[in-house]
């Protein structure tokens, strides 16, 4: 949407300024073809969310918008602001980080061929745990969803310091 639209893009800029965040600039999220840019793209996407959400309502809510248009973005809002997909999302954030540890250690200048047993193992034994336990992005941002809230963008960047309501932000629940 924002990728195929320069207007779309600076509107979403501007947004960003006006509510105090930083835009993370997302990359094709359903597109990416490599771990660590699916890894980039969907860490992106969790803390440009609530950005994502306003900019989208906003867009649905302007008159010159055409209805084709705003059929897309309610089905993309239906979508984004479920429970079950910011859930899937941040438990997928963990399993791409061991994937992204081990296909940068296997891709490696200095990585020799005798090393890859090593590494697969170090690889099996993360996703593992992670069967077992929640990462931690698991462990730090599922409470919050349970809670209704997400901390996804850092305190530090949000202009009043505190965490977009669920509820009322983004419309988790409805």
């Amino acid at each position: 949407h924002f990728s195929q639209s320069p207007k779309k893009l600076r509107g979403m800029r501007r947004l960003c300024m006006e509510i105090g965040v930083e835009w993370h600039e997302l990359h094709y999220l359903f597109e990416v073809r490599f771990v660590a840019s699916e890894t980039r793209a969907v860490r992106h996407f969790l803390a440009d969310l609530a950005a994502i959400v306003l900019y989208l309502r906003r867009e649905h809510a302007a008159l010159e918008t055409e209805k084709t248009v705003k059929a897309k973005i309610t089905g993309w809002l239906r979508r984004i602001t479920t429970f079950k997909f910011v859930a899937t999302l941040i438990t997928q954030l963990d399993i791409d980080e061991a994937l992204t540890k081990f296909s940068v250690r296997s891709q490696g200048d200095s990585t020799l061929w005798f090393f890859y047993s090593d590494n697969r193992d170090e690889l099996f034994s993360d996703l593992t745990l992670l069967k077992e336990d929640l990462g931690s992005n698991g462990r730090r941002l599922l409470p919050q969803l349970r809670a209704g809230e997400l901390h996804s963008i850092p305190d530090s960047e949000m202009k009043d310091g505190g965490a977009f309501s669920m509820e009322e932000d983004l419309g988790f629940g409805s």
